[in-house]
């Protein structure tokens, strides 16, 4: 019997490529609802599958990270998987070319150590890092360190981003990581709501008692946290007062940088908020 309301009928292909030619379709599919989110029903006709094959396919994209289900728009979305691919078939343009002169401009105004964090799933990722004129310098990252979300002031001031429940998701997904950092996820969960309340994370530099860091998160039109910038100075340049100036700073340059990076969603189809990196 043919397959109705353009269903596919399931039969096996003689090419042997069914289910990836049905993973492609429903790529394709989400690929052009980036913007409103795609719902399961369009999802289905773009693809021509039934509803039980479209939920096992999404759900198998959605755990390798391809797609994911966007709460908000009430239908799925490309994942981090799908634009790191993005982002390797198009290295030609940079991402750090896209901020340079935002970061530069804040390490000019503060003299200090400035970072540009970005979010890879439940991960911070870092990705430029450019020094002020000040004498002591704090690296206290390396470009392409991977840490868990929770773990340094970028990565606060992201997981600070979510909502309560996105917050306890990740510290349960990353909570067999955490030991290594001396920490735990109630502690992580508590730095993320105080850094919520505050707009900012300000907090010692991990493993280095004696750096301070302040970092804000940069949200996609979504209100999504899909990077951080932070900015890290010796103790004793970082006062009450001058954290006051910084966060001012740091306000006009994660503004700035919403409006030049591409949306958690994949609006730029050549830009991803994340890429690869070593993962401590």
């Amino acid at each position: 019997m043919p397959a109705k309301s353009g269903v596919s009928s399931n039969r096996p292909l003689r090419s042997g490529t069914q289910s990836l030619e049905r993973a492609l379709a429903i790529l394709k599919a989400v690929a052009a609802s980036h913007r409103t989110g795609a719902p399961v029903s369009a999802v289905m006709q773009a693809a021509r599958l039934n509803r039980s094959t479209t939920y096992r396919m999404l759900k198998c994209l959605a755990e390798q990270g391809a797609i994911r289900h966007d709460d908000r728009l009430s239908g799925y979305v490309l994942g981090p998987l799908a634009l790191d691919l993005a982002l390797a078939a198009q290295d030609q343009l940079s991402l750090k070319e896209l901020v340079a002169g935002v970061l530069a401009r804040v390490a000019e105004q503060t003299g200090d150590t400035v970072f540009l964090l970005l979010r890879s799933e439940d991960d911070s990722l870092c990705v430029d890092r450019r020094l002020g004129s000040y004498p002591v310098k704090t690296l206290v990252v390396d470009v392409g360190t991977r840490r868990p979300l929770g773990i340094g002031a970028g990565a606060v001031a992201m997981l600070g981003a979510l909502s309560d429940e996105g917050c306890r998701q990740v510290a349960l997904r990353i909570s067999s990581r955490l030991a290594a950092f001396g920490t735990t996820p109630a502690a992580v969960l508590r730095a993320a709501r105080l850094s919520r309340r505050l707009g900012y994370t300000a907090a010692t530099a991990h493993g280095i008692d004696s750096v301070t860091a302040l970092a804000m998160p940069v949200l996609d039109t979504h209100g999504n946290p899909m990077a951080a910038v932070a900015v890290a100075a010796i103790n004793a340049r970082m006062g009450r007062q001058r954290q006051k100036q910084l966060v001012a700073v740091l306000q006009e340059a994660v503004q700035a940088c919403g409006k030049l990076l591409p949306d958690y969603h994949g609006a730029s189809p050549a830009l991803s908020h994340a890429v690869s990196g070593k993962r401590r």
